[in-house]
């Protein structure tokens, strides 16, 4: 079969076209629509307790960071940057100045992901969720690299009434060849929003997919990151434990996550340290995000949020 479906029990075949899942995806957009941000909220706390708990993820790369940062306080602090400080308005107009203000989602967001860290989908994913949009979501490996076992936990989840399984309906995560072209248009003609990670190359390529007039393109591609981290970090195993604020490799003012690269006399010792560095560091963002929110650039555009306002 062209297309794969990643659920939550595992890898099923969705035929040859997009279409079915497109138009079932559509069926859900007012049932979204009409549930409570502050349920989804709920939900999606809920989901950040179990990840380190469960064996289903707790293993997974990147799962600590990804629980603080799906924590209610982090994602009520992103609502509120992105939408004019008040989350209601995604359920309804409310009061801002002299008018009235209402969020609306765009509909359904399509979004090509990259395949180096398998719980960065749930980054995108997640906001657009929040701001109601249906999603279809592709991966770029056949192997879903534990994206099933993230959907199965947050399946299980319910808070007030609504049920992770009922919220997943909302989504279709999927994989197929990156070089078919026909699926590639089929998802690109169905996007209200088209969220794009990856190289130069297959942006270029994503770019220059026919699409709705009205569609808006958000991309991700190429970037450097750069980061510092004192020596005493790398240095002292007491340092690791201590977490010492003082120490400038993890000033907790700065928000980043470090990265280190390493004088090429130093790079033996510093791989044989890596567990325990990787370690500390993991902890420290699990810290950080639990008491400060991390906002990106992209927030408002995954959510994908049309605001609209009226006097």
């Amino acid at each position: 079969m062209s297309v794969q479906r990643i659920t939550p029990v595992g890898i099923e075949p969705a035929g040859e076209s997009l279409l079915p899942l497109v138009e079932s995806l559509g069926k859900k957009r007012a049932w979204l629509a009409g549930v409570p941000i502050d349920r989804l909220l709920a939900l999606f706390d809920a989901f950040a307790g179990r990840l380190l708990r469960d064996p289903r993820t707790a293993h997974l790369e990147g799962v600590g960071f990804l629980s603080a940062w799906l924590g209610r306080r982090n994602l009520q602090s992103l609502l509120e940057l992105n939408i004019g400080g008040n989350p209601a308005c995604l359920d309804a107009f409310v009061p801002h100045g002299r008018n009235y203000l209402a969020a609306k989602p765009h509909g359904l967001v399509a979004m090509w992901m990259p395949g180096n860290v398998s719980t960065l989908p749930m980054f995108s994913l997640v906001p657009a969720l929040l701001a109601k949009n249906v999603c279809l979501v592709k991966l770029a490996l056949p192997e879903p690299a534990g994206m099933d076992q993230l959907l199965a936990v947050l399946a299980d989840c319910e808070v007030e009434g609504l049920h992770g399984a009922d919220l997943l309906e909302a989504v279709a995560v999927v994989w197929f060849d990156y070089r078919n072209r026909e699926l590639n248009e089929q998802m690109s003609l169905a996007a209200d929003v088209k969220l794009v990670w990856g190289g130069a190359e297959a942006v270029r390529a994503i770019a220059l997919l026919p699409r709705r007039e009205h569609c808006v393109e958000i991309v991700f591609g190429p970037k450097y990151s750069i980061g510092l981290v004192g020596r005493k970090l790398l240095e002292d195993d007491d340092a690791l434990d201590a977490g010492d604020r003082r120490d400038p490799g993890h000033d907790p003012r700065r928000r980043r996550i470090v990265v280190v690269h390493p004088v090429r006399r130093e790079r033996g010792e510093l791989e044989e340290r890596r567990p325990r560095i990787d370690q500390a560091v993991d902890a420290i963002a699990r810290r950080q995000l639990a008491a400060l929110a991390m906002p990106s650039d992209g927030d408002r555009a995954a959510a994908g949020v049309n605001a609209r306002q009226v006097s």
